[in-house]
């Protein structure tokens, strides 16, 4: 009974459509001390070729100042405060620091980026899911991406 350490991994089809499948893996353990660890790492394929699909395949050059800005934008919403500073008072490291992780998936409305516990906010604050909807980022998208038949014109 006194060895109580774990691991579990699990994993959850998220959208597949579109020749597009997007999954996320869960990984739990616990090995000690006050709790234990949960981390979520995306995956988005392109059915097509079966290649993954990364930022670099779906966004225009230079778009990370932009998504960084759009991203902080919904987290401040999600968290209800008044602005971005606010973040930093309910447990956000820097808003300086976060910027898009690679870590999203693609789904019907929109890309939604997961940001693990310990980085972006401490652990308290849990992992951070933020949707950004297709009508919100269009203009960082390329025209002809592996996902430019889900942006709604």
């Amino acid at each position: 009974n006194w060895y109580s350490y774990y691991e579990m991994v699990s994993n959850s089809i998220i959208y597949n459509q579109n020749e597009i499948l997007s999954y996320t893996i869960n990984f739990e353990n616990y090995t000690g001390g006050a709790h234990g660890s949960h981390t979520y790492t995306n995956h988005v394929l392109n059915l097509r070729t079966g290649n993954p699909i990364h930022e670099e395949d779906i966004f225009v050059e230079n778009y990370q100042e932009n998504l960084s800005q759009i991203l902080i934008s919904h987290i401040v919403k999600q968290r209800d405060v008044e602005n971005a500073k606010d973040l930093e008072n309910i447990g956000y490291f820097s808003i300086e620091e976060i910027f898009p992780n690679g870590n999203f998936l693609i789904e019907k409305e929109g890309i939604v980026y997961t940001f693990n516990e310990y980085e972006i906010a401490a652990y308290a604050v849990g992992p951070t899911q933020v949707c950004l909807p297709y009508k919100e980022i269009s203009h960082l998208l390329k025209k002809d991406s592996p996902i430019s038949k889900l942006i709604i014109k």
